[in-house]
């Protein structure tokens, strides 16, 4: 890394300028940022949006952060229209556009990818002669792919990939940028409204190829995906085995990768079984997360130290951590993760015999469930709002009592469970509902 200059000179990364402005980045980004002007105006932003927000950008930012700070005082989704003027059409823009984009992919996926496109357009927009901007196309476009995924944007996603792997061929390293884009493609055919679980696995043998013998990085991040994918799978021993390695590889210096790496080994651990070692790694986990105020994390913390508490059958324990969890979900907007958490609460409210409580819940689970299938229809959303009506239903009976009620519950969270991390199925009632 050098300082920045002319444009072969090359700026650090956005995934890496958006770790640097939450305050965990490596010792040689913060270096190379105090050093590079280009580098330093997009922390600097990045921090600027979050502190004041996205509507509350003041003018008195100057040169290109004026520029980026008009954008931005606009509504999300006029964004990618306003960077089709001229004016805008710089890399830094491009660049600092990228960066917001990662950092609100954990709290609001729609406006990270209402920033993503804004950068399509810009870097569309700037000449193919040199290769710094090359680069930082590819960045964009696979980026944005990536974000339409995580929304479920899968009508654009296919133009998105496809613009990427263009920009792939144009980029300083050929094979690299191509192994990101199998890596890419891999995530896509694991994706529950995809679902191409063959296809994924042939991917992620080809990326990891390359990025073992070129990025160790990359390829902790392609052996996780595996892991993930064979969890979805249902083979949680051989994820265990694969987030066990790819926890003991990631050096701790690397706090927010390895703090990753912990959590997804916790909760692999609690799948199989390994309760006291779940317990164990997720609360240091959880210490670093809110050491760094990583919200979204810390509601997946609480949500394994509820499933921990209620599989040693403390379940006064898993309702308080699960009830917080549900509270963080909600501060940011995860609806269909407050649902999962709160069949979790719903449980052990069951197995306390406290059927007022466990009542309100599902009443409150089951309001959230219409109004998230009214707001963004699918046939996930459609599915787990009839799963909840049911179980509504079911609760105003009084049929959520003794270990028939636990085990009416834990069957609608094991189907919620498997329509969230698998293409959705029908939904068959444990217990028919007769006629009142």
């Amino acid at each position: 890394m050098g300082r920045s200059g002319g444009d072969d000179v090359r700026c650090l990364t956005p995934d890496v300028l958006a770790a640097v402005a939450e305050g965990y980045g490596s010792d040689a980004a913060r270096e190379h940022v105090a050093s590079c002007e280009r580098c330093t105006k997009v922390v600097d932003l990045v921090r600027r949006v979050k502190l004041v927000g996205l509507h509350e950008i003041g003018d008195a930012l100057d040169d290109i952060a004026a520029l980026i700070g008009s954008i931005l005082a606009e509504p999300p989704h006029r964004w990618e229209s306003i960077a089709t003027d001229p004016e805008y059409h710089h890399a830094e823009i491009a660049r600092c556009l990228l960066a917001i984009a990662i950092d609100a992919r954990t709290h609001d996926g729609r406006i990270a990818a209402c920033a993503s496109a804004a950068a399509t357009v810009i870097v569309d927009a700037l000449s193919v002669d040199a290769q710094a901007t090359n680069d930082l196309r590819f960045e964009v476009w696979k980026t944005h792919a990536a974000l339409l995924r995580e929304v479920g944007e899968f009508s654009t996603l296919r133009v998105a990939l496809a613009r990427a792997d263009e920009a792939a061929e144009r980029t300083s390293d050929v094979e690299f940028a191509r192994a990101m884009m199998l890596l890419s493609r891999a995530l896509i055919a694991a994706d529950p409204d995809v679902w191409e679980p063959d296809e994924a696995f042939a991917l992620l043998d080809r990326a990891e190829a390359v990025f073992e013998r070129r990025n160790a990085d990359r390829f902790r991040r392609a052996r996780t995906t595996r892991g993930m994918l064979l969890w979805r799978c249902g083979r949680a021993a051989e994820a265990y085995a694969i987030f066990r390695a790819v926890a003991a590889e990631t050096p701790e210096t690397d706090v927010v990768n390895h703090n990753d790496a912990l959590r997804n080994l916790a909760w692999s651990a609690h799948d199989i079984g390994n309760l006291k070692e779940a317990a164990s790694i997720i609360r240091k986990v959880e210490e670093i997360d809110r050491h760094y105020g990583r919200g979204l994390n810390i509601a997946r913390d609480l949500w394994l130290t509820a499933q921990i508490c209620q599989s040693e059958n403390d379940h006064e324990m898993a309702v308080a951590h699960g009830q917080a969890s549900m509270l963080e979900f909600e501060q940011i907007g995860m609806q269909a993760e407050r649902i999962r958490v709160g069949l979790t609460v719903v449980q052990s409210f069951t197995a306390l015999e406290s059927g007022y409580e466990a009542l309100a819940l599902c009443q409150e689970l089951a309001t959230i469930a219409i109004a998230l299938d009214r707001r963004q229809p699918s046939r996930r959303r459609l599915l787990t709002a009839e799963a909840l009506q049911y179980l509504r239903e079911a609760a105003a009976r009084a049929w959520l009592t003794g270990p028939a009620g636990v085990d009416l519950v834990s069957a609608v969270r094991s189907y919620v469970e498997q329509i969230s991390e698998r293409p959705p199925v029908r939904f068959i009632p444990p217990v028919p509902l007769e006629p009142m």
